[in-house]
């Protein structure tokens, strides 16, 4: 695993523990995903290429939602939970192959002197493992009645919604459903908005295919950076394609449709594609 930066509690307005962040370095934070660790916890993990690969088909598609599909039901042996009172009530859990050990060297507590950090709090993740680990007796009460909730189906992989206005949370983010706030539960709603209307775009990207299409147009003169599928409108009434162009073409970052693309491969990229303004 690799240590994070930043590892948070969150509690709700009257104590309850609502939610744990890992927190995450700048590396693990864009090389790693968590669709392992969803995959091994989770009753009913979402599968969107099934989804996509649906709705290409013109089938009808129920979308599972956030909270069924990221919600933890299978209890490995690897989920483990360690305690201890020497020197000082610690205690944390996690999911790894090997024995969680309050002294490994990835929840070793910062000394870092921040408003924003919280030195009786470590967490550690990478693509296959989390832990978090706390010390002082109020945290290691509140992190055991979260452990439990756990092992009891109340709590959620919440990266995809869960927000704080106060801090930044990174890394493994698991919140106690049994506490949501209304917020969080419209921010939940929205989520699920946005992630079908992605499901449906992708089952519609045909960027690739425009590509070749624009490279064969020019006949393999001229060069671009690449391009890629964007909603026309909120609507989702058509789509657009967003292109980088690359170093030295005659071409602004910006959203165009498959004609201009292709009439701007054509004359061999050499007269300049202006930006396309468009809602939504």
């Amino acid at each position: 695993m690799r240590k994070g930066m930043n590892s948070s509690l969150v509690f709700d307005d009257v104590g309850n523990l609502l939610a744990i962040a890992t927190g995450s370095d700048a590396c693990t934070e864009h090389e790693c995903g968590s669709k392992a660790l969803l995959s091994r916890l989770c009753s009913a993990p979402a599968d969107d290429l099934k989804i996509v690969t649906a709705l290409k088909a013109g089938k009808q598609v129920v979308y599972p939602t956030i909270l069924e599909s990221k919600l933890i039901g299978h209890f490995p042996r690897e989920l483990q939970w360690v305690s201890s009172l020497d020197p000082t009530p610690q205690a944390a859990f996690g999911f790894m192959e090997q024995p969680l050990d309050l002294s490994a060297e990835d929840l070793v507590f910062s000394t870092w002197t921040s408003p924003t950090h919280d030195n009786d709090v470590a967490g550690a993740w990478d693509e296959r493992s989390f832990a978090i680990r706390v010390r002082g007796a109020r945290y290691v009460t509140a992190l055991r009645r979260f452990y439990e909730d756990l092992r009891q189906g109340q709590v959620m992989f919440a990266g995809s919604f869960f927000e704080r206005p106060s801090r930044h949370l990174t890394g493994v983010i698991l919140a106690n459903t049994r506490y949501l706030t209304p917020e969080d539960r419209e921010t939940l709603a929205l989520a699920q908005t946005r992630h079908e209307s992605m499901m449906r775009l992708k089952a519609r990207d045909d960027s690739a295919q425009l590509m070749h299409e624009m490279r064969e147009a020019a006949g393999g003169r001229g060069h671009f950076g690449h391009i890629w599928i964007l909603w026309k409108d909120a609507a989702e009434s058509d789509v657009l394609y967003g292109l980088n162009p690359g170093w030295q073409v005659k071409a602004q970052y910006g959203r165009y449709t498959r004609a201009e693309l292709l009439m701007w491969a054509a004359g061999n990229y050499s007269h300049e594609l202006g930006r396309r303004e468009t809602t939504g």
